[in-house]
């Protein structure tokens, strides 16, 4: 498993089990008392948000925990893994945060959620020379195959809805290669990755997306619900708080989307 250390930053996701984790892990950044270092999960390859470049860890996500992490004078691992393997460690209590995720009742119950850490525009797109002009309900899914990626909450209703026919993929890269094999009819996104990585794989005029989304939703930082997870969550959230309020969180994503 990969992990990255973002140095001279700060900020951060703790969870139940921090100290067992730290000494286990053998945390050296405690040896200097200077900083803490807190073990963060999220999904591989997520770009434009989380990914590896360069042997660093960078993206939108990536770039708002650190200016968090700076101010909370903490230091941050990153510890990238496929999609459902991040929730299933965290919830094991192997890291201190998992981000970013969609807000739903069990999330909320089970789970201290930190943010909103920025908005995604969830979209639908099909091949260019695709007749359909929109999707403003299930109803015009009739008969077609909808390309999800495993272990993502996209709203409560769709995730419910059991007449969609829905074929399920590791990342937005397969299902975009699916959609063009025409394995699938319709595949379901984040507006910004799905324009990201069709433009990584060269396959971007051979693509579109539809005008109506599906959903508009807010993304959070996941803690653990215990007294160290409350108290860790809470400073967290202020200083989220105080980023979006000033306009810095977007910012940054305008920063790094226009680069």
């Amino acid at each position: 498993m990969k992990s990255w250390t973002v140095r001279g930053l700060g900020g951060a996701f703790w969870m139940a089990g921090l100290l067992l984790s730290l000494l286990t892990t053998g945390a050296a950044a405690q040896t200097s008392g200077a900083h803490e270092t807190w073990n963060l999960a999220s999904m591989e390859d997520f770009v434009p948000f989380n990914y590896a470049r360069d042997e660093s860890y960078v993206g939108i996500d990536v770039e708002i925990l650190e200016e968090m992490a700076r101010r909370l004078d903490v230091r941050l691992r990153h510890h990238p893994l496929p999609w459902r393997r991040a929730i299933l460690e965290f919830e094991a209590g192997r890291f201190d945060a998992l981000f970013q995720l969609a807000m739903t009742q069990e999330r909320e119950r089970d789970y201290v959620m930190v943010g909103p850490l920025r908005q995604t525009r969830t979209v639908w797109m099909v091949r260019k020379d695709d007749p359909v002009h929109d999707i403003p309900d299930y109803a015009s899914l009739r008969d077609r195959v909808i390309g999800l990626v495993s272990g993502f909450m996209y709203s409560p209703a769709f995730n419910s809805e059991t007449s969609l026919r829905k074929e399920y993929s590791s990342d937005d890269a397969a299902n975009i290669r699916k959609l063009l094999m025409g394995r699938t009819d319709v595949i379901v996104g984040g507006s910004e990755t799905l324009v990201f990585v069709a433009k990584a794989l060269g396959v971007s005029d051979q693509l579109r997306i539809l005008p109506t989304p599906l959903t508009v939703q807010n993304r959070y930082i996941a803690f653990h619900r215990t007294p160290e997870g409350l108290e860790r969550a809470a400073r967290c959230q202020a200083v989220l708080d105080q980023m979006s309020a000033s306009g810095r969180t977007i910012q940054i994503v305008h920063a790094f989307l226009n680069r």
